[in-house]
């Protein structure tokens, strides 16, 4: 079986390929397609992304998403070392959702402060995590950064000696 090419004629004697067909079955366009009610054609199939984002210039394009993993990092100034059970993330887009657990050494210095999160943030954030603390605990992201601030209630710093041998589990997303 050979390589069947679909071409179109244009701007007079010019001829642009604009979709293959080769040997394996595989299609592959050379321009924009509509994909109206397509579906894929076995199991595992679907849209695909480059490693790396290829940025759009229009806002509304979905252009980017990844999974990965992260490790949760000291940032406090204490050179604190978190057992981390798990600790992984989704970006689609400018949105990331990080998924953690860990737990607090053993410390009595310094204002609690973590993570080294897999993107920089951008915009402000913040939300309420789960721990064995007693008391609610929310997270302060500062915009331009990978840190996460650990705050009470009525947002004051929480010490890493509060949080010393506690365990963190936090789901939260925030932008890029």
């Amino acid at each position: 079986m050979s390589t069947l090419k679909v071409t179109n004629i244009q701007h007079g004697s010019a001829t642009n390929t604009a979709m293959v067909l080769d040997t394996a079955g595989t299609v592959k366009a050379y321009s924009t397609i509509s994909v109206g009610n397509v579906t894929p054609s076995s199991s595992g199939a679907g849209i695909t992304f480059p490693a790396t984002a290829s940025a759009s210039s229009n806002a509304n394009t979905l252009d980017d998403y990844e999974e990965g993993t992260w490790t949760p990092t000291d940032a406090s100034g204490a050179s604190l070392s978190f057992t981390v059970v798990s600790a992984d993330y989704v970006k689609i887009g400018k949105s990331v959702t990080v998924n953690t657990y860990f737990v607090w050494p053993s410390t009595a210095n310094g204002n609690a402060a973590a993570w080294n999160l897999p993107f920089t943030k951008n915009g402000y954030s913040g939300t309420t995590i789960l721990t064995n603390l007693g008391s609610q605990v929310s997270l302060y992201f500062p915009d331009g950064s990978t840190t996460v601030y650990l705050r009470t209630n009525n947002n004051s710093d929480i010490t890493n000696a509060t949080f010393s041998g506690k365990y963190i589990f936090a789901t939260f997303t925030y932008f890029v």
